[in-house]
């Protein structure tokens, strides 16, 4: 049995799903798991170097609270490094940089 998986209204198809970092790599180079987030490669593309709309913050953060441990206890078993506090506080120090920047989100 399949889950299907839907990010922003609509189906990922597994031909055209990426696994990309919630804050962009060009922004903060390190592979830890809970910035790791599904995405449609034609909106991975647009998004590049910018960060996700804050709707999206919102979805991260819920995400994280509901299947947190989970998650961790998920990455941990295939040895990707995570640290949930250090994850938040990377993405929100990213959010408040752009944020005084009056930079865009994608």
């Amino acid at each position: 049995m399949s889950r299907r998986v839907v990010i922003a209204g609509a189906a990922l198809n597994p031909e055209t799903t990426h696994v990309d970092h919630f804050v962009p790599w060009a922004r903060y180079p390190v592979d830890l798991g809970h910035h790791f987030v599904l995405a449609d490669s034609r909106c991975n593309g647009k998004k590049r170097e910018r960060l996700r709309a804050y709707r999206h913050l919102a979805t991260w953060t819920e995400r994280n609270v509901v299947h947190g441990k989970q998650i961790t206890d998920a990455l941990k078993q295939s040895g990707i490094s995570t640290e949930l506090a250090i994850s938040k506080q990377i993405t929100y120090w990213a959010y408040a940089q752009t944020e005084a920047a009056a930079g865009r989100h994608g």
